[in-house]
């Protein structure tokens, strides 16, 4: 079993959320689950309350999930600390919150880790680790917002004839 101070931190994250978000899901909402597929779980959340209690998507073909009830969504990490508490870390600035380091060390046992806490790091060490894995939320944050403006501009641009029989957008020009 490797040691957190003998991993980088993008190696420590990577490890912990390379679980599989579905038998996270499995484990956390037990009786939750009102729908399963190949590709998806579709779950009761657990909080708020839900007409369809299908609310919570687990996307199991891209290690995601999404609240369409609560409106927000992450990686197998925030998985947990949503179930765990009812939020998730996004944006965070200074020191992880105790949710976020619950989450870790949850994960972080499933793969057969020790918790940065029990790792033999200093109190400074641990605090980069959050700092480094903070700058990647921001990073895939930022990306994702990106991506989300690019779809919406290319699909609400107006289609225009190219004079060949075929139709293009503005945004493809």
């Amino acid at each position: 079993m490797s040691q957190p101070s003998s991993l980088g931190v993008r190696d420590y994250y990577r490890r912990i959320t390379s679980v599989d978000i579905g038998a996270v899901a499995r484990e956390l909402l037990k009786g939750r689950i009102t729908q399963s597929s190949e590709r998806a779980l579709l779950c009761d959340c657990p909080n708020h309350q839900s007409l369809s209690k299908r609310s919570l998507n687990i996307m199991l073909d891209k290690q995601g999930w999404y609240c369409f009830g609560c409106g927000t969504g992450g990686d197998v990490l925030q998985l947990v600390e949503f179930v765990h508490t009812g939020c998730t870390t996004h944006g965070q600035s200074g020191r992880m919150p105790e949710s976020h380091r619950e989450a870790r060390d949850f994960l972080a046992a499933m793969v057969g880790m020790p918790s940065l806490s029990h790792a033999g790091l200093s109190p400074e060490a641990i605090e980069e680790m959050e700092r480094e894995r903070r700058k990647s939320l921001r990073v895939f944050e930022a990306l994702t917002s990106l991506a989300d403006y690019s779809t919406r501009g290319c699909l609400q641009a107006p289609m225009r004839s190219t004079g060949s029989g075929r139709s293009t957008g503005s945004a493809t020009r």
